[in-house]
């Protein structure tokens, strides 16, 4: 998860974007990079100290799907309904559904 938490970093140095991206506390050093166009799915913790770093890498993405849960800095156990979000971000994928955008508020 390390490497992949910077990808935008490097978005402009490789040849080829991966088909979408799940960030968990996610955060970028590069404030200038231009917007990514692919589907990203991001977990953030509202009492995680990085929340704030985190919004701002999802806004790195023209159609960022959010799911914030009320926990800190770790991987959340999800509930029933947020489980669904992440299990429909995952089948619009496998369906080749890429133009997609959905923002989901703290449950």
């Amino acid at each position: 998860m390390g490497f992949i938490a910077n990808l935008n970093d490097y978005v402009d140095k490789i040849k080829f974007l991966p088909k979408f991206a799940v960030f968990i506390s996610a955060f970028t050093k590069n404030e200038k990079q231009p917007l990514i166009n692919f589907p990203a799915l991001h977990l953030m913790g509202v009492e995680d100290p990085m929340f704030y770093l985190s919004l701002i890498h999802s806004a790195k993405y023209i159609k960022p799907v959010r799911l914030e849960h009320d926990e800190g800095h770790k991987v959340p156990r999800l509930s029933f309904y947020e489980a669904g979000i992440v299990k429909n971000f995952f089948d619009e994928i496998i369906k080749g559904k890429l133009e997609f955008i959905q923002d989901v508020p703290k449950t």
